[in-house]
């Protein structure tokens, strides 16, 4: 059941993240062998709008995604969309982290990659020790996200001594905030909270308005949203004017 959840939360993420990766990885060192702090503001820019990117996508991927996976299994595995709405918080947290960890490969500290790498695992098997028998597998994607949670702060700190203008690690988390919200509420209206499961026409009314929530969420909590769906809008206009 768990790795049933895990496991479609990361397929989903890496098939859209990693063309970004291989696409940016070699930007990113082109602009770091010539002034590392372009590099640097970079790689924050591109972080917000990957974020912002893969935050829409996954939210409107969310709203049919339990009777996806349960088309393809049995009820049995019912608790296993639980388990992918959790892990999908740790795991965007730790392909954030890994646009940073890019630069690391440039300043040739890939010994800090590894570093962090172990500190995730040993985390990560600790507090397994610790929650799994107390709260079962639930604990077991609570740890997770804990773990990427760690290494996403800690790759931060570690790149923020190399720099000039640190990145201001509330800024970043405040800019999470719509889509993790979004996750949330979705657990809710999935586990019959708001509304009774056998309702398919309410669930997913409710659904959808959680979508429209977490876009205005997301509009008016990061900057870099409100430019995108400026530029979006703009294009709409120019196709438009330009039909007529």
């Amino acid at each position: 059941i768990y790795v049933y959840g895990y496991r479609f939360s990361e397929y989903m993420l890496i098939s859209i993240f990693q063309p970004f990766q291989k696409t940016i990885a070699p930007i990113l060192m082109e602009k770091a062998a010539k002034n590392f702090n372009d590099a640097f503001y970079y790689s924050k820019k591109l972080a917000d709008n990957v974020v912002i990117f893969i935050s829409i996508i996954v939210a409107i991927a969310i709203i049919p995604f339990k009777d996806v996976m349960l088309f393809l299994s049995k009820d049995a595995y019912t608790l296993s969309f639980t388990i992918f709405l959790i892990s999908l918080v740790g795991i965007l947290l730790n392909n954030i982290s890994n646009i940073y960890n890019i630069l690391f490969n440039h300043l040739e500290r890939t010994d800090l990659n590894m570093a962090m790498g172990v500190s995730c695992a040993i985390l990560n098997v600790c507090l397994n020790i610790w929650l799994i028998p107390k709260y079962g597998i639930i604990a077991a994607a609570f740890t997770t996200v804990i773990s990427f949670f760690f290494v996403f702060i800690l790759s931060i700190l570690l790149l923020n001594r190399f720099v000039e203008n640190r990145l201001n690690i509330l800024k970043i988390l405040k800019g999470l905030i719509p889509i993790i919200s979004y996750i949330v509420i979705i657990y809710f209206i999935e586990n019959g909270f708001l509304v009774n499961e056998s309702q398919t026409f309410s669930l997913y009314g409710y659904k959808i308005t959680a979508f429209i929530l977490f876009i205005l969420g997301s509009f008016y909590t990061s900057d870099e949203f409100k430019n995108s769906i400026s530029k979006g809008l703009g294009y709409v206009r120019v196709y438009i004017s330009g039909i007529n």
